[in-house]
């Protein structure tokens, strides 16, 4: 606690004794200085106070009253005489104030150790309530702090613990003030300033007092914070570090996000493929792969059949049909350079591209692998796909566009060029989470090459003797091919195979006499034949397909004329279960996006910590 302010003011007490007879009646108390400011003392001090000690300080709702005096000093002469070398002789006296037991307030010069002990020892024998010291300097500043040698007594602090009632200190002008009007308020009524005028207003006694009554309002200033300053100290020291916190977080997904954007444009992450997240491609994209009508073999002159049936050569006529469209490719791509114009096709431009995958797929794929209904040579309208292979529009655009990047059948990616789907934090976070990986995984050359790892090595290490007599996982096991079931073949008609040939008998004595001649040349006894329990397969004769007439194609450079769509307009349900399937089977991946609510939020304030 601290003395923050002191307020003087005049009241009127009536004289107890002024009624006659040994009785002491009720005084009554009038404030002149707030009912005519202009005829009495009143005065604020709030600043320039210091507060020396705070001991026994009882305050009635945080003030502490008394009325103001001098108290007198006794048992030494030499500061009894001294002290009117700073105070006015007629100063207000304990013996000034009215014989009843109101609180005090003492108040008086420091200007030596002897004389403010004698003040302090004077003061303790009066009901004074707290202790107003001044330096007799006539400054304006701020006393010093208690402390400063300025209030040393020479007894090592003991006057601060040995006092009952807190002390404080003014500034010398502001004591010397006070002391002034404490001489002008210490007499009868008819002495004080204006004292005519304030009898004549109250119609008071010559004998009532006039004095000044001071007021201290104490205030709690402890020298730390309040504990709800601790807590708003820690919850704002916590909210700045998560806010810094996640700050920093969110820029550095930011840049991760760019990286990984710029890597997927580049081609240089393919995030389907790595199963990183399911990706689509744009339908525009889609919409600019060509269409052609399905043609069983490449234009050119029939194939001559083999007797079996086959096209003569057809492995070696494939090659030589690759042969040519890269030499053909390779042609075009001459003349577009010496032309300084490119002619060549989407199609053409992509059956010239060095890869593994058959760019010829019109001989290879007889059906669509998405809904494996075959194509109808000369009628299917096809759509062919960067990777060479070919499907039904409706069926390809759907799962490009709905289900997956990549082809179904060699899972090239389809997207186009310098092309990147939005890139979120959690795919960030899986795509580093697969570096990661990748970089601990080490696998020795050798052992790549051998077609075993180093765990596997491992595993052959502390492999068991058991184990080593038993047949291992490693040695070569025969395998017997399962057969499939067939179904019985339907019944046929057994007399084609009792037809006898030209020049045999077909009576049933000669077949009779045949059989156990040839019993007795083997000299075996035939035993009693069982019945088949199936007839046996007749032989079929195949039918020789006849070669295909080759009819015009629409030209590439032209325009696809699909004048009578043929097939359905949207895939069937089996189609589009199909697409799912293979989908899945591509590239079988969670979405990292899909969250939980309570991890979603995390996320969002801090990215990349789940």
């Amino acid at each position: 606690m601290s003395l923050s302010e002191i307020r003087n003011v005049v009241l009127l007490f009536s004289n107890p004794v002024w009624s006659g007879g040994s009785t002491i009646p009720t005084t009554i108390i009038r404030n002149i200085s707030s009912q005519t400011s202009q005829l009495a003392y009143e005065e604020r001090l709030k600043s320039n106070i210091t507060t020396l000690t705070t001991t026994n300080a009882e305050t009635l709702n945080g003030v502490i009253t008394g009325l103001l005096y001098v108290p007198e000093i006794r048992n030494n002469p030499e500061c009894a005489s001294q002290q009117y070398d700073f105070i006015p002789r007629n100063v207000t006296r304990r013996s000034d104030l009215p014989p009843v037991n109101y609180p005090l307030v003492a108040f008086a010069p420091w200007f030596s150790i002897e004389c403010t002990k004698a003040y302090l020892a004077s003061a303790r024998r009066d009901p004074i309530r707290a202790f107003i010291f001044y330096k007799p300097n006539n400054s304006s500043n701020k006393p010093q702090d208690v402390d400063s040698p300025v209030w040393n007594l020479d007894d090592n602090g003991l006057w601060q613990r040995m006092n009952p009632f807190p002390i404080f200190a003014v500034s010398g002008q502001e004591g010397q003030k006070i002391t002034t009007k404490l001489s002008h308020y210490s007499g009868n009524i008819s002495e004080v300033p204006h004292g005519d005028e304030i009898q004549s207003i109250y119609s008071t006694n010559p004998k009532d007092y006039v004095r000044i009554f001071t007021e201290l309002t104490m205030e709690d200033r402890s020298t730390g914070p309040a504990l709800w300053a601790y807590f708003l100290i820690v919850i704002g020291a916590l909210l700045l570090i998560f806010t810094s916190v996640s700050l920093a977080m969110h820029l550095i997904q930011r840049r991760r996000r760019s990286s990984l954007r710029k890597r997927v444009e580049s081609g240089e992450v393919d995030l389907e493929a790595m199963g990183i997240k399911r990706v689509v491609v744009p339908p525009e994209h889609v919409k600019s792969f060509p269409l052609f009508t399905y043609q069983a073999e490449p234009d050119g002159p029939p194939t001559p059949m083999g007797p079996g049936g086959g096209p003569l050569g057809s492995r070696s006529a494939r090659a030589s049909r690759r042969q040519r469209r890269a030499e053909q490719a390779a042609a075009s791509d001459a003349a577009s350079q010496v032309g300084g114009r490119s002619v060549r096709t989407l199609r053409s431009k992509r059956s010239s591209v060095a890869c593994s995958v058959d760019t010829t797929a019109t001989n290879d794929q007889p059906k669509c692998q998405i809904c494996l209904d075959p194509f109808e040579h000369r009628v299917s309208i096809i759509r062919e796909m960067a990777c060479g292979h070919i499907f039904h529009p409706e069926c390809i655009d759907e799962y490009l566009t709905k289900n997956s990047s990549l082809c179904p059948i060699c899972m090239q990616n389809m997207l186009p060029a310098g092309y990147s789907p939005k890139i979120t934090n959690a795919m960030v976070r899986r795509e580093r989470n697969l570096r990661r990986l990748r970089q601990r995984i080490n696998i020795d050359d050798a052992s790549l090459e051998s077609g075993y790892t180093k765990m596997d090595k491992l595993k052959r290490l502390f492999k068991s003797s058991s184990a080593e007599d038993s047949p291992s996982e490693s040695s070569p096991v025969a395998l017997t091919p399962v057969q499939k079931p067939t179904t019985p073949p339907a019944p046929i008609d057994t007399r084609q195979e009792s037809i006898p040939e030209e020049g045999t008998a077909s009576s049933p004595d000669s077949e009779a006499a045949i059989t156990p001649s040839n019993d007795a040349q083997a000299g075996t006894s035939r035993p009693k034949p069982s019945p088949p329990s199936k007839p046996p397969k007749p032989r079929t004769r195949k039918t020789r397909p006849r070669a295909l007439n080759l009819l015009p194609t629409q030209p590439e450079d032209g325009e696809l004329k699909a004048t009578q769509a043929v097939g359905r307009k949207s895939p069937s349900s089996f189609a589009r279960q199909r697409m799912r399937e293979i989908a899945h089977r591509n590239a079988p991946i969670d979405d990292p996006d899909r969250q939980s609510i309570w991890r979603a939020a995390v996320n969002k304030v801090f990215p990349g910590l789940t």
